[in-house]
């Protein structure tokens, strides 16, 4: 149904966004920049966050 399709897509665009702050979080990025590892980390827990209460929110309204 149209609601498991923007499931689906809206999963693929979150497993994307937090693969990129992963990899931001890696020793890929010089030491200096320390202050945006922790700003980074930050929106990473903010992105699993919205991601899990979408989800939810899909849970609770799909039965509806």
């Amino acid at each position: 149904s149209r609601h498991e399709n923007n499931l689906e897509s809206i999963n693929e665009i979150i497993i994307v966004i937090v693969c990129y702050h992963l990899i931001v979080l890696t020793d890929y990025v010089p030491p200096y920049e320390s202050k945006s590892k922790i700003n980074t980390s930050y929106s990473m827990i903010l992105v699993i966050v919205v991601a899990t209460l979408t989800y939810l929110a899909f849970i609770i309204i799909a039965p509806i």
